[in-house]
């Protein structure tokens, strides 16, 4: 019988593929990863800073405007908290800073979980509602932002958390089968 063997169309058959050419494209493909990851987080800063936006540019054409209610404040720091991140992640591209990151979102989700769940069961007397300063129409429509934003953060935590947790892994086991090529 005769026995066959698989290789990359670019490679010839008497060349297999070196341990460490194997490593140095899975870290390649894991720091592209990453930095992908950071052009999502960058997404959703623009995602949450357009509603503040809209409403700022209503509000600054009135001619005797109130002042600006709180959710406003929130959105925007928000959104310069996930560029501050996704900055961050381009910067350093590795699991640890892949991982901070996901606790970040994490600690978002539960901001958002929070203020979605006071707006639900308190309504515009929740305290939610007065420190956003959500009324009427706002008030719906901030709950079921709060909603889809819990729901994102919490997606984006997890899948971060689980590649940052397997790369550390793959690290460790690399550690152990050669120190030396480790880094």
């Amino acid at each position: 019988m005769h026995q066959f063997e698989i290789q990359p169309a670019n490679r010839s058959s008497t060349s297999p593929i070196k341990p460490e050419e194997k490593v140095a494209a899975a870290n390649r493909d894991r720091i592209l990863l990453t930095r992908i990851f950071a052009l999502l987080i960058c997404l959703i800063a623009i995602v949450n800073i357009l509603p503040s936006y809209l409403f700022w540019h209503r509000w600054s054409q009135q001619i005797a405007p109130p002042t600006l209610p709180g959710w406003v404040y929130w959105q925007v720091f928000v959104a310069g908290l996930c560029l501050t991140y996704a900055v961050f992640l381009v910067q350093i591209a590795d699991w640890t800073a892949l991982m901070s990151v996901s606790i970040m979102s994490l600690i978002l989700a539960m901001g958002y979980g929070l203020i979605t769940v006071s707006l639900i069961l308190g309504g515009a007397n929740s305290p939610a509602a007065r420190w956003l300063a959500l009324d009427g129409p706002t008030l719906d429509r901030g709950t079921t932002w709060c909603a889809a934003m819990l729901c994102t953060a919490t997606l984006i935590s997890y899948l971060g958390g689980r590649e940052s947790s397997r790369w550390k892994r793959s690290q460790q086991l690399l550690e152990k089968v050669s120190p030396s090529r480790a880094s």
